[in-house]
C-alpha cells in the first residue's frame, strides 16, 4: 500500500493530477518549499496507511 501511495503521487509524470500537484510545481519552478508541501503530506499518508493496515493485520491474525 505504501508503494501504491508513492505511485499515485508520481501520477503527474504521465499527465494525471492528484496527490502531487504542488510537488510537480516545485520541480518545475525548482522551489523546495513547493516540493516539501507536496512530499510531506504524501509521506504522512503513507505512514498512516501503513500503521492502519498493521493494526488490522494484528487484529485479524491471532497469536500462535
Amino acid at each position: 500500500m505504501v508503494i501504491n501511495v508513492g505511485s499515485a503521487a508520481m501520477s503527474f509524470l504521465v499527465g494525471g493530477e492528484g496527490l502531487e500537484t504542488s510537488y510537480s510545481r516545485g520541480i518545475a519552478m525548482v522551489d523546495a518549499s513547493y516540493m516539501f508541501a507536496g512530499a510531506v503530506p504524501t509521506a504522512a499518508l503513507a505512514v498512516c496507511i501503513n500503521s492502519l493496515l498493521e493494526r488490522i493485520e494484528k487484529w485479524l491474525i491471532s497469536p500462535a
